[in-house]
């Protein structure tokens, strides 16, 4: 395995590297080992404001954790996955890696949240559940179902409520898809989270949940291997989004003139409706119980569950209005 990366290696090497294998080492000319990278540390940087250039040395852990030998990284915190293995220069001779699970994702179910009645589309929805409505001809809900099959998911549940049948119709229990699909069927409506507290769910370890109206390629396997490795309850996948002034904006103390900031963006970073749920935390929604996203994550606050953000900045659309799905068809 090749782990090392120079110092001066950008983003798009860096992750290269880490979609093979999970970790870098930033290692300079004379082998001494500079730093650490894994996943989490590209995404810290992504939300990180300041003006460095994004190349390996400036994304790295410098503070990082190694052993001299491989019996001594055994013997290291088990939340560490891959060790760095130094001589007594500090020159870099191996990586230490544990055992970890290679398919992850395979073990996810995918839930499909398909139950809302589209009200701001009832032009379309009048007779049609949104994630039937058609994405250069093809559903938005095979296009999710496609997606999830490219990961290596297995099983997916949609849950339905507003002219669910149809969905039931088109999707059946997935064979054509080769991929199981079963239902969650709510009799009332549950809002964005509630039927979440289906039984059978509760049977996984972890759970990938995304709304049927979300297009998106966000690399669904990197996301579970960043909720795995930080041990998260809760990871919410966040979409960098920039809004750009179009005016020039007037900065001043008092009545006192200090400058103008040309055009300035502003960068947030905002819910793309895709979430992993570790299964714990399904057994704070009671059953048939109404209740959204948020109210759930505030719940799990409240219990101590670990809730963290992966920002990312693959395509992705919320088709939640009118403009924005007759944008997709052009």
């Amino acid at each position: 395995m090749c782990f090392e990366i120079s110092p001066k290696a950008e983003i798009d090497q860096i992750l290269k590297v880490l979609n093979q294998y999970k970790f870098c080492v930033v290692v300079d000319e004379k082998n001494n080992c500079l730093g650490t990278i894994t996943d989490g540390d590209i995404r810290r940087k992504l939300i990180n404001k300041n003006n460095l250039e994004n190349i390996a040395i400036n994304i790295c852990q410098k503070n990082f954790q190694y052993a001299r030998d491989a019996k001594k990284a055994e013997l290291m915190n088990s939340d560490l996955k891959f060790i760095p293995i130094l001589n007594e220069n500090n020159k870099y001779i191996s990586t230490y890696i544990r055992e970890i699970n290679n398919n992850i994702e395979q073990n996810f179910p995918l839930i499909i949240m398909a139950g809302g009645k589209g009200t701001r589309m009832k032009t379309y929805t009048k007779d049609m559940p949104k994630p039937l409505l058609k994405i250069k001809g093809i559903p938005m809900i095979e296009l999710i179902i496609k997606q999830a099959k490219q990961s290596g998911i297995k099983e997916i549940y949609i849950s339905i409520n507003y002219l669910g049948h149809k969905i039931k119709e088109l999707c059946k229990s997935g064979e054509k898809y080769n991929i199981k699909i079963r239902y969650i069927e709510e009799e009332k409506e549950l809002g964005t989270a509630g039927s979440l507290g289906f039984k059978r769910l509760k049977d996984f370890q972890n759970i990938i949940v995304i709304n049927g109206d979300v297009i998106s390629d966000l690399n669904l396997n990197l996301l579970c291997r960043f909720h795995v490795l930080r041990n998260n309850d809760i990871t919410l996948a966040v979409k960098k989004f920039s809004l750009k002034n179009p005016f020039g904006v007037v900065k001043f103390n008092g009545f006192e003139y200090e400058g103008i900031d040309e055009k300035p963006e502003y960068l947030s970073y905002i819910n793309s409706g895709i979430y992993v749920i570790k299964s714990e935390i399904l057994k704070l929604i009671i059953e048939n119980e109404k209740i959204d996203m948020p109210d759930l994550f505030e719940r799990a606050r409240k219990n101590r569950g670990k809730l963290e953000v992966y920002p990312f900045e693959s395509d992705w659309n919320d088709v939640g209005s009118i403009e924005v799905f007759e944008r997709l068809n052009l």
